[in-house]
């Protein structure tokens, strides 16, 4: 995907995200373990601070992948 961020020049970035199996190979093929994805999460304060729906697409489909991990 391509994202611009706004500026004087726009920044124009591309954007690559691999299937979450993809991920998951890679890490077990480099040797860690105890993959746990994380959820994207919000401070309180700032869901209260916009109106309901805002935050969805963020929530149910965040551009990054957070995870945890340990390499024994």
């Amino acid at each position: 995907m391509e994202i611009e961020f706004p500026g004087a020049p726009p920044a124009r970035i591309t954007v690559f995200r691999w299937a979450r199996e993809h991920y998951e190979r890679a890490f077990a093929e480099a040797g860690f373990t105890e993959l746990v994805w994380q959820a994207p999460c919000l401070l309180e304060q700032d869901r209260l601070a916009q109106p309901a729906g805002y935050w969805d697409d963020l929530l149910s489909n965040g551009l990054a992948a957070w995870f945890s991990c340990t390499r024994p």
